[in-house]
């Protein structure tokens, strides 16, 4: 999390110096995202089982359904490294608007890197699997820190006063991460004793694990391409249609959304395990019990720093990537309104999951998907780019009253109590930002001491409304309470004084 907030501080306002090369930049990006749900299922499915042959000593059938699992992916990514390698050559039938030779050139550059390293995914996927088999992707991940750091630097290099070398420096990141990955292998073969020859001869199609993974897989696969739909197609289709220089507009204003995306999913993540741990010992009620605590305690952590950005946000970006992106302010305020319900709709995801409901999840999302290329399609010609976050706005409040229904009707959570203890410290951190901002005029302008000041500003408001939530919600001072002991803790510091 911390490497990617200082590659938004570092990278990003390097990179947006050009705007229209930005958003040719931006789509190679998402297009690259695409890559993350080619396995279409299979490596969920295929993590499941080759976890259970780990767990049993059979490092041969772990191997085997790994083998096919990466061979599943391969044959959709080698599909798109084709595709991005016909664009390269015809870059025009994806990107309208590119002006001139140099914007072409570029153009075509990035989707021939983006073809040519595209097959990397397949090998990164399949490292994730043999190091989190083992409960060890912490290992993965520590290592993929440093190519992090290594391409963070290097930006300074590619991007200097009169130097602006994006496709240098989107090349120069493929290498690293290849080095990366070849250096893994090594590691994963040296740490687990793991056979890395008869996993490259396993990866081919085999029929008896398609039997064992397919429902699994099947199963995800619906709500894996609608939500692929969803979130990852919008740059694809603005640059299409609406030219580089709204789709980099764009690209600055998803960004936030995807920083925000990454920390719920790091907080989120690991009580779908603890769900299923009631659903194993067949206890609905703590189940429901706990679910409601979720939601209380983690409330403040979504909705404050959200609340904060969003009236923050014209300072924020414009100290960030500057003036020439204003139009990015109500793109990054739309999108980042619409997350902020993710401490109902997440949890509750995760309850249907556990409880195997899963077609009010395909109901949900489909219907997510509907009124958002719907809106778009009805408002594109009178709202422009402004159609896009606001259309996902709309969706984003659909699905969070039909999560936030079905909680209510099925899981005894008492909304109102929540509403009453999260209001106050809202009210307080909006009257606080107001006085601020009347009281000392804030500075609109590009500078990374704005931005910092600014951080620090919202850090500060997110810690005094936290307290207010503290103050006001007895669940969460309950909970608080019960895992750190003020009174011991200020006995302690006074002692050392």
């Amino acid at each position: 999390m911390v490497i990617g907030l200082l590659s938004m501080i570092i990278v990003t306002p390097l990179l947006t110096s050009f705007p229209a090369i930005y958003g040719i930049y931006s789509v190679c990006i998402s297009l690259a995202i695409f890559l993350s749900y080619a396995d279409i299922g299979f490596l969920g499915a295929g993590l499941k089982y080759a976890s259970e042959s780990y767990s049993q000593g059979n490092l041969n059938e772990e191997i085997k359904i790994i083998g096919f699992t990466i061979f599943i992916l391969s044959v959709f990514v080698l599909i798109f490294s084709f595709s991005a390698l016909f664009l390269s050559f015809y870059p025009e039938l994806l990107i309208t608007k590119l002006e001139n030779s140099v914007e072409r050139g570029i153009a075509s550059r990035l989707l021939l890197i983006l073809s040519l390293f595209s097959p990397l995914i397949i090998f990164q996927r399949c490292l994730q699997l043999i190091f989190g088999i083992r409960l060890e992707d912490y290992v993965f991940q520590r290592i993929l820190m440093i190519p992090s750091a290594i391409k963070i630097l290097s930006v300074l290099y590619f991007f200097q006063t009169n130097r602006y070398d994006i496709v240098g420096y989107y090349l120069f990141s493929q290498i690293i991460t290849l080095a990366t990955i070849v250096y893994c292998f090594l590691l994963a073969k040296k740490r687990y004793n793991y056979g890395i020859r008869l996993l490259f001869r396993s990866i081919r199609f085999n029929r008896d694990v398609l039997n064992k993974t397919k429902t699994i897989a099947f199963n995800s696969l619906y709500v894996t391409v609608l939500w692929v739909f969803f979130f990852e197609i919008d740059s694809v289709v603005i640059i299409r249609y609406l030219g580089p220089l709204e789709a980099a507009y764009y690209a600055v204003g998803f960004t936030s959304l995807s920083f925000f995306r990454s920390i719920f999913s790091i907080i989120y993540g690991p009580f779908q395990t603890r769900f299923n741990h009631f659903i194993g010992s067949n206890n609905i009620g703590e189940l429901n019990k706990f679910f409601e605590n979720v939601i209380v305690r983690t409330i403040p952590i979504v909705v404050i720093p959200i609340l904060i950005f969003v009236l923050l946000a014209d300072h924020v970006i414009i100290a960030w990537v500057g003036m020439r992106y204003e139009k990015s302010i109500i793109v990054a305020q739309l999108l980042s309104i619409g997350y902020m319900f993710t401490f109902i709709t997440q949890p509750t995801s995760i309850y249907l999951t556990a409880i195997e409901k899963i077609k009010p999840i395909y109901f949900i999302v489909t219907a997510m998907l509907l009124i958002y290329w719907g809106s778009v399609f009805l408002t594109i010609n009178s709202l422009g780019l402004l159609s896009f976050p606001l259309s996902k706005l709309i969706a984003f409040i659909v699905s969070a009253i039909c999560y936030g229904v079905y909680a209510l009707k099925n899981t005894g959570l008492n909304i109102m109590s929540i509403a009453k203890g999260i209001a106050f410290p809202i009210i307080v951190t909006i009257v606080i930002l107001i006085i601020v901002d009347t009281i000392v005029p804030l500075p609109i302008d590009k500078s990374k001491a704005h931005l910092l000041i600014f951080v620090s500003l919202g850090g500060l408001c997110t810690v005094v409304a936290i307290l207010m939530y503290y103050i006001t919600s007895k669940e969460f001072r309950n909970y608080i309470d019960s895992k750190i002991d003020f009174k011991k803790m200020l006995i302690s510091i006074s002692n050392r004084f």
